[in-house]
């Protein structure tokens, strides 16, 4: 990590910008709050004109570095990653920018097979029937998950003009010596998030007689299975505020329990827990 860069972050991104402008207030040069670290009424949070805070009650200070990894429980690399993004400097702008228009590139494709699968499950009346019916799901889980349904989708990618090799890189179609095909078929999809961006699709057969009832993404540049945990963009807050969390093994056994009040878990994609997974929770427990 570059020395120089660090000290310009700490100038450049200031303590006072993480309050809401009402928590807050001017207190001679710099500010005062009550702490967000824990309760009090009167603030003995204390911001100096240095970008410097320290807290009288917790007895603990430090920059903004210190003040994000205790206020978001992360660690100084990945607050240093984040404002590097967003000073977007000059040398790091010119290595990420191509990787930036790539996945702008698959996020567009992915977002809009989002929204011909949810148009599509409206369609498709055994596909309802088997959310409602077998699954227990309301219409308002069904949006809330995003879930749509699938049929083949090579047909919408060339009406669309969308890439067909990043398609298949995607998982959404496969291709031999004669060109590009379908290969799902009658399934229900369900997108993966992270954070609040698609990075893929699982789809779940509906048909009894399917050789495999789940199909999972491969590992490509939006999706890595074994860092990934589904439902962690709906339950990561409520993780945190429980400091415990529930591991479930499929999409379903998380749609389930957070559709009825359980809500502070995630599920794994099969049977085995990765460290890359567990480093995530650790993170919000």
């Amino acid at each position: 990590m570059d020395r120089e860069k660090i000290e310009l972050m700490k100038e450049r991104f200031q303590i006072s910008s993480y309050f809401d402008p009402k928590d807050i207030q001017t207190n001679g040069t710099g500010y005062k709050a009550c702490c967000p670290f824990h309760k009090e009424t009167i603030p003995s949070f204390f911001i100096s004109n240095k970008n410097v805070w320290f807290c009288f009650g917790c007895n603990e200070g430090g920059d903004v570095f210190t003040f994000l990894m205790k206020k978001n429980n992360s660690t100084f690399s990945d607050i240093y990653d984040d404002f590097l993004e967003k000073l977007n400097l000059a040398e790091d702008k010119k290595q990420k920018k191509p990787a930036k228009k790539r996945n702008e590139t698959y996020s567009k494709l992915l977002n809009a097979s989002n929204i011909f699968f949810r148009k599509s499950l409206l369609k498709n009346q055994q596909a309802i029937t088997y959310l409602k019916e077998k699954r227990g799901l309301s219409e308002e889980n069904i949006s809330l998950f995003e879930l749509g349904y699938v049929n083949g989708v090579l047909n919408f990618i060339e009406e669309e003009e969308l890439s067909k090799s990043l398609a298949e890189e995607l998982f959404l179609i496969r291709s031999s010596e004669t060109g590009y095909y379908d290969f799902l078929k009658n399934r229900i999809t369900i997108p993966l998030f992270s954070k609040d961006e698609i990075i893929g699709f699982a789809h779940r057969s509906i048909d009894s007689d399917a050789d495999f009832k789940y199909l999972h993404p491969t590992n490509n540049v939006m999706f890595k299975k074994n860092s990934f945990l589904y439902g962690l963009n709906w339950s990561a807050e409520h993780i945190k505020e429980k400091d415990a969390v529930i591991i479930t093994e499929g999409y379903f056994d998380f749609i389930s329990l957070y559709s009825h009040g359980v809500q502070n878990s995630v599920a794994v994609l099969g049977t085995n827990l990765f460290s890359d997974q567990v480093k995530t929770l650790g993170k919000l427990t």
